[in-house]
């Protein structure tokens, strides 16, 4: 065979493996691109959120939408309805997502369903520290093609080997079918609780405190009021605004006061506490927004045995927030907001590390 033909029957080939990878990738379309999967059950553990999330935003049916890091992972769908007098209901989360990488997903949700109505929206100051397009594992971590409409670079899905790695690994999947498992549930999706219940000890509490130096791993410059500020303007604000149509329950999340405690050592809490006052002044003034804080709720956050490190709380702590919304509990206001912030300033201040057995080596 002569170097020319070789050469054409070698395109040829690679265009139908090419061509064939497309095809498998598109029929099994493991991050739900295209349609709702059928012949398969949808997987809704928290692996590769922000891959499934694309797909799921645009293909689910839902009137309501829960968004947020891993603080809102553990609601459950039917205790959010049952709670908040919802319809259908989605979940979005998406761990440790950063503003931009949160602003894009919910972005996709509105322009791809028209009857979004409500979203709730866990709301972590620490999600807005870096660049406004800061993404929390770097460049290239976050799938944005998965998230828009052009279609014409869905290469970079159809045509992955990683891509064909999903797909195989559900078609290969034992449990196919067995579509009673806990993770095949939509309404346990992105739920972590029943993994780590044996976490929430008070001695898991004190090793992450002291290993505190890993909280909030990015430049210490770059964790300031401004960066905060410009970040919520630009991913937060700005969509909540341009959407008047969409209600917004937007809570803080009760965090243990060690995490406070942790921002008043790095002389950072008067930054966070800034920060607050800003979100609060500005969002007071958005009638789609209805605004709670549970940061203030010192039964919660000082009960250490509620936490598995220094501010992820129990599943219980969900379902308490729910009630708490429900009953209009902690419900920010013009009124109260400056007591609030002096509030948390205290609680924080006066907290006795050592009633714990910790100190600030």
């Amino acid at each position: 065979m002569s170097s020319r033909k070789f050469i054409g029957f070698m395109a040829i080939f690679s265009f139908l493996i090419v061509g064939l990878i497309g095809v498998a990738n598109y029929i099994v379309d493991p991050y739900q691109q295209y349609r709702l999967a059928t012949f398969y059950p949808i997987s809704y553990d928290s692996n590769k959120q922000r891959y499934k999330n694309g797909g799921f935003a645009k293909n689910f049916s839902y009137d309501s939408l829960i968004l947020g890091t891993s603080m809102t992972e553990n609601f459950l769908l039917d205790e959010v309805e049952k709670e908040l007098d919802f319809n259908n209901t989605l979940k979005l989360s998406i761990s440790g997502g950063s503003a931009i990488e949160q602003s894009t997903t919910l972005q996709t949700a509105i322009n791809s369903n028209k009857n979004l109505n409500n979203v709730v929206w866990g709301l972590d100051t620490f999600i807005f520290v870096g660049e406004v397009d800061n993404l929390s594992y770097g460049e290239g971590t976050f799938p944005f093609y998965l998230y828009d409409s052009n279609r014409l670079n869905d290469y970079k899905y159809l045509f992955s080997l990683d891509t064909l790695y999903e797909s195989w690994n559900i078609l290969s999947n034992s449990d196919l079918n067995n579509k009673n498992r806990y993770i095949y549930e939509k309404n346990n999706m992105y739920t972590w609780q029943h993994n780590f219940e044996k976490n929430f000890t008070l001695k898991n509490v004190r090793n992450a405190w002291n290993n505190r130096e890993d909280f909030l791993d990015i430049e210490k410059d770059k964790q300031t009021f401004n960066y905060m500020k410009n970040s919520f303007d630009s991913n937060f604000l700005e969509i909540i605004k341009s959407n008047p149509q969409i209600h917004f329950t937007i809570f803080f999340p009760p965090y243990s006061i060690l995490t406070f405690k942790i921002f008043e050592e790095r002389a950072q809490l008067d930054d966070v506490l800034n920060f607050k006052k800003y979100i609060y002044t500005h969002l007071l003034n958005c009638k789609n927004v209805t605004m709670y804080d549970f940061q203030i709720a010192k039964e919660i956050t000082t009960n250490l045995n509620n936490y598995k490190d220094v501010s992820h709380y129990h599943q219980k702590i969900n379902s308490w927030i729910l009630q708490q919304i429900k009953e209009n509990n902690y419900l920010v206001t013009k009124r109260n907001f400056e007591d609030n912030l002096q509030n948390l300033q205290k609680q924080s201040n006066a907290y006795d590390l050592e009633s714990v057995g910790l100190d600030l080596k």
